[in-house]
């Protein structure tokens, strides 16, 4: 990130800084550090990259987040006479500068004949309690490899037409974020949260 000059990103602390006639820009943010004032002129160069100022002046000035992506997702439906599958590996990128989120978890939900969704991996569906939850700190750009990856999956029965449970209709796969502000469990439809579903996957039908 922002190793080539004039890349676009400017830390905070250049509202802080002097235009090249002299001129004192207003501060954006009271309270802001100015032991560093700048401008577009002497940051963004080779000799000063805006990746040297991520970690002290770009990350921490934002707020606790996370960005999942579906990288892989297979679902195989069940016949009469064979079973099925799905499986799905969310990626997952962060900043969480301010202790708010702590945790990442993927969770791969089923909906079946009665219309209901199900939780198949990724948490307890009795207590929807993630069950491999995955620490978070700092920066994914800091970590190796840069995000985290987790894999999620499950096998069906074959279907019996006489079972609704087996007869499946959608997968969908996605990533929450825990943390000491935010509630322990999942959902338990996935169709519940706002704004669509975060980090879903290509969710599969089954005919």
């Amino acid at each position: 990130m922002g190793e080539r000059p004039n890349d676009g990103v400017v830390p905070e602390r250049s509202a802080l800084g002097k235009s090249s006639a002299g001129v004192v820009v207003p501060p954006l943010q009271k309270g802001v550090p100015s032991s560093r004032p700048f401008n577009h002129l002497d940051v963004g160069k080779d000799s000063q990259p805006i990746s040297a100022f991520s970690n002290d002046d770009i990350f921490p000035r934002l707020a606790d987040h996370t960005v999942s992506t579906i990288t892989a997702f297979s679902a195989t439906c069940p016949t009469l006479t064979t079973g099925g599958s799905a499986s799905a590996t969310v990626q997952v990128n962060f900043n969480v500068p301010h202790g708010e989120l702590t945790q990442v978890a993927a969770v791969l939900y089923v909906q079946d004949g009665t219309g209901r969704w199900r939780i198949e991996d990724g948490a307890n569906p009795s207590t929807r309690l993630p069950t491999r939850p995955l620490p978070i700190s700092g920066n994914s750009i800091d970590r190796d490899p840069l995000t985290l990856r987790l894999p999620v999956s499950t096998a069906f029965p074959p279907k019996d037409p006489t079972d609704p449970r087996t007869l499946i209709q959608r997968v969908a796969v996605l990533a929450f974020p825990l943390g000491p502000t935010l509630p322990p469990t999942v959902p338990a439809d996935p169709t519940t949260l706002e704004f669509g579903l975060p980090g879903a996957g290509p969710g599969g039908a089954c005919p």
